[in-house]
């Protein structure tokens, strides 16, 4: 059984619900009713974390860490990575930053691309020598390992998947 103090000993009229532990009588996480318990930063960490791992998958998938702006498999992503750019010119520049050394760590480890360079050839062009390359041999799979056909399976891999 729970045995709590006399209402009179409370400080507040008003009882606060809470959620007790199996093993001990201690109010273990006050709940409020009709408010959301605000974010910690252990929360935001794990959430930095999360889409750490998503970035990973990414690379392991597609052979880079440059999500396109606009990702529809997964837009979070894509709005993730963006973040992650801004905060690291925001700590180079002095100014307020989530970019850890650890994150930094973390994203240089795996390959991240912090300045996104426009490519050297519009879009169109491109789309154009892809739709050659389909014509010609029946797939949008290019290997990355055919050096000819290199810059091309890089930009698929950044547009098309």
């Amino acid at each position: 059984t729970v045995h709590l103090p006399p209402s009179d000993s409370i400080r507040s009229k008003e009882r606060v619900p809470t959620v007790l532990t199996h093993s001990s009588t201690e109010p273990v996480l006050p709940l409020q009713q009709g408010k959301q318990q605000k974010r910690t930063r252990s929360d935001h960490k794990t959430r930095w974390d999360l889409m750490f791992e998503e970035l990973f998958k990414f690379k392991s998938i597609h052979g880079h860490c440059q999500v396109p702006c606009v990702y529809t498999p997964y837009p979070a992503l894509s709005q993730w990575v963006t973040t992650q750019r801004s905060m690291y010119r925001a700590r180079n520049e002095g100014l307020y930053s989530t970019m850890t050394d650890e994150r930094l760590k973390k994203l240089d480890g795996i390959g991240f691309v912090w300045a996104v360079q426009n490519p050297s050839l519009p879009w169109e062009v491109r789309y154009n020598q892809l739709k050659e390359y389909k014509e010609k041999y029946g797939t949008i799979s290019i290997s990355r390992q055919d050096q000819e056909q290199k810059k091309l399976a890089e930009w698929v891999s950044i547009y098309i998947f």
